[in-house]
């Protein structure tokens, strides 16, 4: 499943200008340190515009409880990075994982993501790089890790005809 698509214009923060900016983009910063350029929350990957270089979306499996393949198809020319933030609800949480992503024959890419926690959601995204800025991205996919084990879940099932 794909979530949506912004089209708003990119927000750049550059550390080098911004002494008081979080040095980590997709962590929250406490307000108390916050500088007066400072942001506060995760950069959500929508706000890097869409790329047409990703023609077949993105796509995630074989989850476990602490790993997922994420996949794509890319036909650009960028270097390419793979992220996953966890969620809570509908907010980008925590940037949990990010990885250089490499292009296969065919223009496959297959990213295998470790660093999950069990039963927890995520979305992730492909970014195609331009030095460290992001300047487009893959649609916004989302996976929910495998629950433990020992974990206790209601499991409903539908079925029509």
């Amino acid at each position: 499943m794909v979530v949506g698509c912004g089209d708003d214009a990119p927000f750049d923060v550059d550390a080098a200008d911004t002494p008081d900016a979080n040095p980590n983009p997709d962590t929250a910063l406490d307000p108390a340190d916050a500088g007066p350029d400072a942001f506060a929350g995760v950069i959500p990957p929508e706000e890097t515009p869409a790329s047409a270089s990703f023609p077949l979306g993105v796509s995630s499996g074989d989850a476990t409880t602490e790993r997922v393949m994420l996949w794509t198809r890319y036909d650009g020319a960028a270097s390419l990075r793979a992220v996953i933030w966890e969620m809570d609800g509908e907010t980008y949480a925590e940037r949990v994982f990010e990885s250089d992503a490499m292009v296969a024959e065919g223009g496959y890419v297959h990213v295998d993501a470790d660093g999950l926690l069990p039963g927890l959601r995520y979305r992730y995204a492909f970014f195609e790089m331009d030095g460290g800025a992001r300047i487009g991205r893959s649609l916004v996919g989302r996976f929910r890790a495998a629950v433990a084990e020992d974990s206790v879940e209601r499991l409903m099932f539908g079925a029509f005809s």
